[in-house]
């Protein structure tokens, strides 16, 4: 697969949980989002977060999204971007409307 804009690409955003306990969590995120039109996927395989995050390069996913505890507690979503690295953390209803917002415009994504 090429290099695709995040409006194109087959997978927009990859959820990866740090561990078993927040995976409902990034489940309930990942379903909301497909609701609204994004192609949203979990990573919940018993991996280190390194090789998870490498992986989602490799494969090319323009959002990636560390889930943790803290991230769980507080309804964000820890976001990195391709090429770019870590963005910090937001909102989950605000990652939403920014990539919504990304995607219908044919814009980059932009956190602000």
């Amino acid at each position: 697969a090429g290099e695709f804009p995040l409006w194109l690409a087959p997978e927009q955003l990859r959820l990866l949980a740090v561990n078993d306990d927040v995976v409902p969590y990034c489940n309930e995120v990942a379903k909301k989002m497909r609701g609204a039109g994004l192609r949203v996927e979990v990573d919940s395989a018993a991996e280190r977060l390194q090789k998870k995050i490498r992986n989602a390069e490799v494969a090319k996913v323009p959002l990636t999204a560390v889930v943790g505890e803290k991230e769980k507690e507080g309804n964000l979503l820890a976001l990195r971007q391709r090429f770019v690295g870590d963005l910090g953390a937001m909102d989950r209803e605000a990652v939403t409307a920014q990539m919504l917002r990304a995607v219908h415009s044919g814009e980059p994504f932009h956190t602000a």
